[in-house]
Parts: structure tokens; C-alpha cells; sequence
């Protein structure tokens, strides 16, 4: 089984501002924030990271 993970340092610009739209206009936890770009990306991750 292989994870579609995201290295923190390949973040676009336009991720950045999907995270802080969830968290700043949409009052998202860091667990939701993880969960959304985990079902956003088709990661298996969940809620679990970022």
C-alpha cells in the first residue's frame, strides 16, 4: 500500500490558501484542516496529518 502524502515543503501557494480559508473563514480545527486535504488529495492519511 502506497500514501499519497504532500512534503510540507512542495505547499503551493494555492494549498496555503485552501488551509486558511478552512481554518480562518470556515473555523476548522487542525484535525479538520487534515481531514479535508486528506479527502481533497485521496490521501489515506484521514485526520491524522496534514
Amino acid at each position: 500500500m502506497t500514501h499519497n502524502t504532500v512534503d510540507p515543503a512542495t505547499i503551493t501557494l494555492e494549498m496555503a490558501a485552501q488551509i486558511r480559508t478552512w481554518r480562518c473563514d470556515e473555523d476548522y480545527s487542525w484535525r479538520a484542516v487534515a481531514q479535508a486535504a486528506s479527502d481533497l488529495r485521496g490521501s489515506e492519511w484521514g485526520s491524522n496529518r496534514l
